[in-house]
């Protein structure tokens, strides 16, 4: 299988004619003479470690808005925070006290 750069393969954009037909000949033609650009495809420990980092990433976008909703719904309750207070694993709930901790349960 081979997967073509759309834009790069200039011969069915420039084609008078646009049909189905017209364009699948045009694309085996160009992959008969060697004359297709292709698209880059990594490698499938690339590929997989690409998305291991896009999962990552929109996992930790999802945490930080979770945050935010968090922050806001206490703000809201009038439970107030130093801004120095960081809602993360290293700090936890060190702005509050015991007290107000025990209410939020």
């Amino acid at each position: 299988m081979l997967v073509s750069h759309p834009k790069r393969t200039k011969l069915i954009a420039e084609a008078r004619i646009k049909t189905d037909r017209v364009d699948s000949w045009a694309v085996t033609e160009l992959a008969r003479l060697d004359a297709l650009p292709l698209s880059y495809m990594p490698p499938d420990d690339v590929a997989a470690l690409r998305e291991k980092i896009r999962r990552r990433a929109f996992l930790v976008r999802m945490r930080n808005k979770l945050k935010v909703k968090v922050r806001a719904q206490l703000t809201i309750n009038g439970f107030t925070h130093p801004p120095s207070m960081a809602c993360s694993p290293r700090k936890g709930w060190s702005g509050f006290s015991s007290t107000t901790i025990r209410t939020l349960q």
